[in-house]
């Protein structure tokens, strides 16, 4: 059964999950799609496309662990300037921006130190620096940014 769950508020999907067989539907499979990553965080095995085809295929929690590197949200005032000023320093693997947030994947935990005094010398202090765990969407942004540079 193949179920496409875009655009749909999350009371469907749990009206959904509700008509599945008590213990998850042992021996029943659903294929979902969803643009939603939240949405895709719930499901046992997910398939990650890019530009039509399949560059991702584990457990959501796989795929996040896969990830090089250590994740930090990074807190500025102008995260389209700061990801400027951050995007040609050698410890930084990844780059993306999540709403007033930027997102930074460096190689190792002391990198926080570099990438601090690196946007103080361009006078763009952080408000704050924090490690996290990456989401699904931190995990598909770092697996497009790989393609791309694969492609280039």
């Amino acid at each position: 059964m193949k179920l496409p769950l875009g655009g749909l508020t999350p009371w469907p999907v749990v009206i959904l999950g509700s008509h599945l067989p008590p213990g998850g539907g042992e021996g029943i499979s659903v294929l979902a799609t969803t643009h939603y990553m939240d949405e895709a965080d719930y499901c046992n095995t997910i398939g990650m496309m890019y530009q039509g085809r399949l560059v991702s295929l584990a457990s959501p929690d796989t795929i996040k662990d896969s990830l090089p590197g250590v994740l930090l949200q990074v807190d500025v005032e102008d995260p389209l300037e700061v990801q400027k000023v951050l995007q040609n320093v050698p410890c930084v693997l990844h780059i993306s921006i999540q709403g007033m947030q930027l997102h930074v994947t460096v190689k190792r935990e002391s990198d926080i130190g570099t990438i601090q005094r690196t946007l103080g010398r361009a006078n763009m202090p952080p408000s704050n620096i924090e490690i996290i765990q990456p989401s699904l969407e931190d995990a598909f942004t770092s697996i497009v940014s790989q393609e791309r540079d694969k492609a280039s």
